[in-house]
């Protein structure tokens, strides 16, 4: 599964709720995607398995 990617204004609202370098590097195309954890997770997973930005979270995380 593919990470989500963000959009600038998705940046701006995710790191207003504190969270730092939760971005790849751009790939070739400029697109930015959220990190991923060592074991394949979104960056966000909680333990409790549920997103920590959900309020902000993604355009395309609102579409899944």
């Amino acid at each position: 599964m593919q990470p989500p990617d963000v959009n600038k204004a998705e940046q701006k609202q995710i790191a207003a709720r504190g969270f730092k370098d939760f971005l790849e590097r751009p790939d070739e195309t400029g697109i930015m995607w959220i990190r991923r954890k060592n074991d394949d997770s979104c960056f966000f997973l909680t333990k409790n398995n549920e997103c920590a930005i959900y309020e902000v979270r993604p355009a395309v995380c609102r579409l899944e």
